[in-house]
């Protein structure tokens, strides 16, 4: 079993694409280099520009729990010159999941 946080952040108006570029390059390393990190889904809203959700998998409620006081704290704080506020934050346990990304 997986558990997941799934968090969805709402962007200054026209940041999104900055904001998601500084996260690629700072978090993402930091990210996968934490214990029982498994992978993210970035989604991003057709309806809403200014929005994303990302989703970051984690091979326990530990490790999800911990990434919650380093890597995903880390995130929020360097986030702040590109997003409106801190972000809707649930967790989630992934019972089920196909994903195919290529044809």
């Amino acid at each position: 079993m997986l558990f997941a946080r799934v968090s969805v952040w709402t962007f200054k108006k026209g940041q999104r694409e900055k904001g998601l570029n500084f996260l690629a390059e700072s978090s993402s390393d930091a990210a996968r280099s934490s214990e029982g990190y498994s992978g993210y889904i970035e989604l991003l809203s057709e309806e809403k520009p200014d929005c994303a959700t990302i989703i970051t998998l984690w091979k326990s409620d530990k490790a999800r729990n911990d990434s919650s006081k380093g890597v995903f704290k880390d995130a929020m704080k360097g986030l702040e010159p590109y997003i409106e506020g801190p972000p809707e934050v649930s967790n989630f346990k992934l019972s089920d999941a196909e994903l195919r990304l290529s044809d």
